[in-house]
């Protein structure tokens, strides 16, 4: 019966001298009343997938009247069960009561936290509505994969190249990692490091799985796929699985494997990202006396330079040595242009995409694709970023950096550009400390490297977090180099990936 409708009664039988909760204590003329003791907060901890564990909830009248209670409730997210359901309670002054609740955490399933709540009726006129909360963790191993897939790129024919998995525990439970493999119908040109087949994560923690690949088969198809696989007591599934891909380029060479520069006094060099070195090859003694605008590099280790002018040529890699192109300037728009190579793994192709301006600097460009066996530009679109630098990737993204002179936003940014489109599908904010020169990005080792002027700046790809806001870490300066204020670099997408 609803308290509302037996209150009455219990009026009634106060009034004949046992207790009342109606009349507050205190008050000028004040009977015996009734004060429920009761816990706010009860925690079961947490517990493992399919443990459990029972809770007392104790209520006590500390007052000088008795307590009627009425039948308790439960209401709850599954998992809690209230073992004691008397109809009624009744306390005299003193008295206390205790009800069982039990939590059964079930099989692995989200949420880890649960929660509930009992609630009752009292004739406690400060809590004529009682409740308990309860609460519970359910220590759930989740775990997170990147990259899935891993893409290693273009690998020179008889080079080998690795890549790294990291396999990291977001959850609040162990994770335990078994049966750690390559599966069946990977090709055998992918091999695991030696490492451990299975390992334990505690909550937050982070292990790497390393991938080889060695590319000593020329025979066709060129790409090469393969699976790792491992289980896990991860919710969702035991089973997770990383498509790998590998693409063996015959047309990548040695000199493809570095970043290539040049400066405004024309000196041509190379950058190892590795050493953080730069090694001088020589003076561009291309036939023009305008300044050099941008650079990219080709999977054979050809430099294509860009100028001022809008004249473009050939460099080696190896002497400085400038061959003309033949290129006619002012195509589609694009007097002056910055340019990034991006492969495409399924094709084993390699598109030339350019960022062009009909002034310079500018906030904005058009993106367009410059097709270097007729030397022809298409235009594509209007990229939004601004009128950023290009670096394409070996494993198929197209991005874009742009400080805050070229920049849309009016910020410095780093972002992925749809390269059917040129629309940014997003962007990083890049707080770097602005030097004097002009700038330049080029992707190595899965880091992109921007040049401001005189300094080297390097921002891990796995800084940048799927939501879009900024790199964590935030991007470091790794080199400066007085004097050498770079106007244009680039790499091929022969270069390391990872």
């Amino acid at each position: 019966m609803p308290l509302r409708w037996w209150l009455p009664v219990l009026v009634a039988l106060a009034g004949c001298g046992r207790s009342t909760a109606l009349v507050p204590r205190g008050a000028a003329g004040a009977r015996p009343g009734c004060t429920l003791s009761l816990p706010r907060l009860v925690d079961f901890g947490q517990l493992e997938p399919f443990g459990s564990a029972v809770r007392q909830v104790t209520l006590s009248d500390v007052g000088d009247g008795a307590c009627f209670i009425t039948a308790p409730r439960l209401e709850s997210r599954p998992g809690f069960t209230l073992l004691d359901t008397p109809t009624q309670i009744f306390l005299e002054p003193g008295d206390e009561t205790t009800l069982a609740v039990l939590f059964e955490a079930g099989p692995p399933a989200q949420p880890a936290d649960r929660s509930g709540t009992i609630s009752f009726g009292t004739t406690d006129v400060t809590n004529l509505e009682a409740s308990v909360w309860l609460t519970a963790q359910v220590g759930l191993c989740d775990l997170a994969v990147s990259p899935s897939p891993l893409e290693l790129g273009n690998v020179m024919l008889g080079a080998s190249r690795s890549g790294t998995v990291q396999v990291a525990n977001v959850g609040n439970g162990e994770c335990r990692v078994s049966g750690l493999r390559l599966e069946p119908g990977s090709s055998p040109l992918f091999s695991l490091r030696t490492q451990p087949p299975a390992f334990t994560l505690a909550p937050g923690a982070t292990a790497t799985v390393t991938v080889s690949f060695t590319g000593d088969d020329g025979a066709p198809p060129h790409r090469r796929t393969g699976t790792l696989a491992f289980a896990s007591n991860a919710v969702g599934g035991s089973l997770s699985e990383v498509p790998l891909s590998a693409y063996i380029n015959p047309a990548c060479t040695e000199a493809a494997q570095f970043i290539y520069a040049v400066d405004r006094d024309r000196t041509f060099s190379r950058f190892d990202p590795v050493a953080l070195s730069w090694h001088d090859i020589g003076p561009l003694r291309c036939p023009t006396s305008a300044l050099p605008f941008s650079l990219s590099v080709d999977q054979r280790g050809v430099a294509w330079v860009l100028f001022e002018d809008g004249q473009l040529f050939q460099v080696d890699t190896a002497t400085a040595a400038c061959s003309a192109t033949g290129f006619v300037p002012g195509q589609a728009g694009f007097q002056v242009f910055r340019m990034g190579w991006m492969f495409d793994a399924s094709t084993g192709l390699d598109t030339l995409y350019v960022s062009g301006s009909p002034r310079w600097p500018a906030t904005s460009s058009t993106l367009g694709v410059l097709d270097l066996g007729s030397l022809t530009v298409r235009s594509i679109g209007a990229n939004t970023l601004g009128a950023p630098a290009l670096a394409g990737t070996g494993d198929g993204q197209l991005w874009g950096f742009a400080p805050d002179w070229t920049s849309a936003s009016q910020q410095p940014v780093l972002g992925r550009v749809d390269p059917r489109t040129g629309a940014a599908t997003g962007g990083y904010f890049v707080d770097l400390a602005v030097s004097s020169g002009d700038f330049a990005i080029a992707f190595h080792r899965d880091s992109f490297w921007l040049f401001m002027g005189a300094d080297v700046w390097q921002v891990p790809r796995s800084s940048l977090p799927p939501v879009f806001r900024d790199p964590n870490p935030p991007p470091q300066l790794v080199l400066t180099s007085p004097g050498r204020d770079i106007l244009g670099a680039g790499a091929s997408t022969c270069a390391p990936v990872r």
